[in-house]
């Protein structure tokens, strides 16, 4: 499994991030992204999946860091879509700096 560095601005994290928010899960851009990344590779192992196939992620927070991470991101040249720093601010009523 590959080492992540902490806080790193990487594309499949931010594609996961996405794809959370797209589910309704508004998550901070730090953890969560790389704790689900970790859940999809091993889901399908036993230690992981739940007998029921249900899963509890408890979110503990964070998302006021979500804007400086977002101009991380946008300063490594992985997110150009004001589309998509404006649907988070919307919904989660956070602010992104620039």
């Amino acid at each position: 499994q590959e080492n992540v560095p902490f806080g790193e601005p990487r594309a499949e994290l931010l594609g996961i991030w996405k794809e959370l928010q797209d589910a309704g899960l508004y998550c901070d851009l730090v953890y969560a992204p790389r704790a689900w990344q970790i859940l999809f590779e091993h889901w399908n192992e036993d230690f992981v999946r739940p007998p029921s196939g249900r899963l509890m992620y408890v979110h503990t927070g964070g998302l006021e860091g979500v804007s400086s991470q977002i101009t991380r991101y946008k300063r490594q040249g992985l997110l150009d879509s004001p589309a998509l720093i404006d649907e988070f601010t919307a919904n989660t009523g956070g602010d992104t700096a620039d």
